[in-house]
């Protein structure tokens, strides 16, 4: 009984340790106008942010779809570009896609 139950805190042990999360979020959204219809043709925008401790917390990262980079951009600032629909990230020099 003894090494039935040593097996298992093993096994359960291992199972932990290489247990990992993404590094990514994937999100799903399904939107409905004020008649609770879907939105199945219209273009839509989307705020997504980041907040700090609670849902009224401190906005640590907004991202807010744009059609063109921002002006005077500091090296690490990112936008998500709604024209080609990339995430893009400002390098010091010039904006790259992140995907």
């Amino acid at each position: 009984m003894k090494q039935i139950i040593t097996i298992f805190a093993a096994i359960s042990m291992t199972a932990t340790v290489f247990a990992q999360a993404p590094n990514k979020m994937s999100y799903q959204a399904v939107i409905r106008n004020s008649t609770n219809n879907l939105i199945v043709t219209n273009s839509i925008g989307m705020q997504v942010s980041i907040l700090q401790g609670t849902a009224a917390g401190n906005a640590v990262m907004r991202l807010e779809p744009i059609g063109s980079a921002p002006s005077s951009p500091s090296k690490g600032d990112m936008y998500f570009d709604s024209t080609l629909n990339k995430l893009r990230v400002y390098d010091g020099s010039t904006w790259q896609n992140c995907w």
